[in-house]
């Protein structure tokens, strides 16, 4: 093989490294310090960016479900297989709803709620109660009683129903207490019942 002709194979896989690198399609990040999850992950999801998130625990009560970091920072250049991940707040209550977290979505009517507890005592009861948020002229629905809550050590979860069938792009409110009454599972009232202890409201939108 000439020297011309190996000078020319190396010039075309030059050319052809540079051609691929700058013509790539890149995409800047967006800044989605302060936003909700949901906004966040809605905003990702339409760049066609995957990402993945980690909660902390915060005692800002201002933070807790909003974006407080990400990597790769905001305005960074990536193409779109670059992995974002995001660190979200969450409450950092001994009593506390895990998953879902305040202001994210859920696809389904029927969802497991996970949350974590310590000291609870022995004639405490865990229990999860859902309010339908207002749809235009309605006003808010009643709490609702979910399913028994089932305990393994400090965690707990709760099969819980998100409205009927029909009710898409609705939002609910979720709270768990700790009660020593005993409750049925159904409506109970606008008010919550007695308790000893609660977890902060969530706020969720059911998307199916």
């Amino acid at each position: 093989m000439s020297l011309i002709y190996k000078i020319l194979i190396i010039i075309g896989l030059v050319a052809l490294f540079c051609g691929t690198f700058l013509f790539k399609s890149f995409i800047i990040v967006p800044d989605l310090t302060g936003k909700n999850i949901n906004n966040a992950s809605a905003e990702l999801k339409d760049l066609g960016i995957t990402f993945n998130y980690t909660l902390v625990s915060t005692n800002n009560s201002e933070a807790i479900g909003k974006v407080i970091s990400q990597n790769p920072p905001a305005y960074w250049p990536i193409d779109k297989t670059t992995h974002i991940n995001l660190t979200v707040g969450q409450s950092s209550k001994e009593f506390q709803i895990v998953d879902p977290i305040n202001g994210s979505s859920i696809d389904k009517q029927f969802v497991t709620i996970r949350g974590s507890t310590d000291n609870l005592k022995p004639n405490e009861n865990i229990y999860v109660l859902v309010q339908p948020l207002k749809i235009g002229e309605n006003g808010n629905y009643e709490w609702y009683v979910q399913y028994p809550v089932t305990i393994s050590g400090k965690n707990w979860e709760c099969y819980t129903q998100f409205g009927q069938i029909s009710e898409k792009n609705r939002k609910f409110r979720i709270i768990a207490i700790k009660t020593t009454e005993r409750l049925e599972i159904g409506m109970y009232g606008y008010s919550l019942p007695p308790n000893q202890n609660k977890t902060d409201v969530i706020e969720v939108i059911r998307i199916e």
